[in-house]
């Protein structure tokens, strides 16, 4: 059975509004570990889910403005499924708009009642034909109102970081949280040492470099195939992980033979870190609430 990068997107975000859950947990079920997608679908099906709550305030303004229905009528569903066409339009160079449209429709047909795909089809029509021009509210205007649509942040975070930081740093701050950063991983010094890993993965990915904080840390953009297939991954020299939180461990600094609560251990990341970090010698004892995420620990 083929994967359909859109619907699984919708599903997707389906989940999230519906069930209130973490983006990890709905990916899980979505899209198993173990599950043969090719790499063009579940890079597609990424691009599209990340994409929509990254700029989901922003999309929301656009169908405000080309909706006839209240924007509170809309159904959830219905709401999803223009996001997505919207992102893919506005955001996707490489979807001709037609497609987009086209696809959304077809999402409609298959998901809400068949009359809603009309409603989808025109506002997306229009909105493919005029969004260019739409007026967002200005600076001079409304500072808040106009930081918040334009950087897609609720307008009470807009004002709690103007109040703060004043609008100039609150807008660079925007534009930082919105870019999408390079890939960070932690490298296993009980395998090898960063330069190893360095060098190791030069052939896999573009711009790796060491982390301008964490000694452990290397960052890098595009890998040529999945993280579990790189070469160094398959030998267990590094992790997938933030540098802020590989800083976590490290100010920890726990010694062989301690013990060690890792009191919200999720799935682990930093519960590996502090393993490494101990030299395997000691104990640590990893809990969390959710059941689930320390069976994935495990």
């Amino acid at each position: 059975m083929s994967f359909d990068s859109r619907q699984a997107a919708l599903d997707t975000l389906n989940r999230l509004d519906r069930d209130k859950s973490t983006l990890d947990s709905v990916l899980e079920k979505i899209i198993p570990d173990d599950a043969n997608i090719p790499k063009r679908d579940r890079a597609l099906f990424q691009t599209i889910v990340f994409g929509v709550l990254r700029w989901r305030g922003r999309l929301d303004f656009v169908i405000k403005h080309f909706s006839n229905t209240r924007f509170d009528r809309i159904d959830l569903c219905v709401l999803n499924i223009l996001r997505l066409g919207l992102f893919q339009i506005i955001y996707l160079d490489r979807v001709p708009e037609s497609a987009a449209v086209n696809t959304a429709v077809e999402l409609a047909k298959a998901n809400v009642a068949p009359w809603l795909a009309g409603f989808v089809n025109g506002l997306l029509r229009n909105a493919a034909r005029e969004y260019r021009n739409l007026p967002f509210p200005g600076v001079e205007e409304n500072a808040i109102s106009s930081t918040a649509t334009t950087g897609s942040f609720p307008e009470w975070i807009i004002r709690r970081w103007v109040n703060r930081w004043g609008l100039k740093t609150t807008m660079a701050l925007c534009d930082n949280l919105n870019a999408i950063p390079a890939i960070t991983v932690r490298t296993n010094r009980l395998k090898a040492s960063p330069p190893d890993l360095l060098h190791s993965l030069g052939a896999e990915v573009k711009n790796p470099e060491v982390t301008r904080h964490s000694p452990d840390g290397i960052s890098f953009t595009h890998p040529a195939s999945a993280i579990p297939e790189l070469t160094a991954f398959k030998a267990g020299w590094f992790q997938v992980q933030d540098e802020a939180a590989q800083l976590v461990s490290l100010l920890l600094d726990p010694q062989p033979g301690e013990m060690v609560l890792d009191a919200c251990a999720g799935f682990g990341g930093k519960t590996g870190h502090i393993a490494q970090l101990m030299h395997n010698e000691g104990s640590i004892v990893a809990i969390d609430i959710h059941a689930g995420k320390l069976s994935r620990l495990k």
